[in-house]
């Protein structure tokens, strides 16, 4: 799952990954990552971002136009990316949904549900996090979860442990002194 993951450098440093979504009957490819590591004001004034994927020996570059963003929201705090054939991104792998997304009740579904997160913390190295899906009071998209995450974890994917399939995106972290002791916030990917 290694190159199903990447690290972006635009207008902040986060993580980001790859899917099929499915348009029309087409499967087409893209990026996804949060809404505040790649913003709507960012994507529409045409900029570039930099992405590492493991074991590339080079960066590439992503050019950003208001074509290429297929779905943004503040709220849900998600950004989709299509890829196009120019950028480089080729011998990617594609994340899959889990099965369970389906359920109307995601948060009784996941509720210590045991999962993990992938992604790149510091340098160029990805990291695996284990840890448990959490009740939370928030939005009904909101899953709360404690795996271990640091400033720059924003983007990555929440995999269920049991299927090792895409569950959510991780998109906020709370300070804390003892990695057993925190609290994170993702979205759940279910209307992707």
């Amino acid at each position: 799952m290694k190159k199903s993951v990447c690290k972006i450098f635009g207008q902040n440093i986060g993580n980001g990954f790859f899917y099929r979504l499915e348009i029309k009957n087409n499967k087409i490819p893209v990026l996804i990552t949060n809404f505040h590591v790649i913003d709507d004001e960012f994507v529409e004034s045409n900029q570039k971002i930099k992405i590492f994927i493991k074991n590339d020996s080079k960066y590439k570059i992503i050019c950003l136009n208001k074509e290429k963003r297929l779905y943004s929201s503040a709220k849900y705090d998600i950004m989709i990316i299509k890829l196009e054939k120019g950028d480089g991104v080729n011998n990617v792998e594609y994340l899959e949904l889990d099965d369970s997304l389906s359920n109307n009740d995601l948060k009784k579904t996941y509720e210590n549900c045991s999962i993990y997160i992938l992604n790149y913390m510091i340098g160029n190295e990805i990291k695996v996090s284990y840890g448990k899906a959490m009740t939370n009071k928030g939005e009904s998209f909101e899953m709360g979860h404690n795996c271990y995450t640091i400033l720059g974890s924003s983007g990555s994917p929440i995999f269920n442990l049991s299927t090792n399939k895409l569950i959510g995106i991780h998109k906020n972290y709370v300070s804390y002194t003892d990695k057993n002791l925190c609290y994170n916030l993702g979205t759940f990917i279910y209307n992707v």
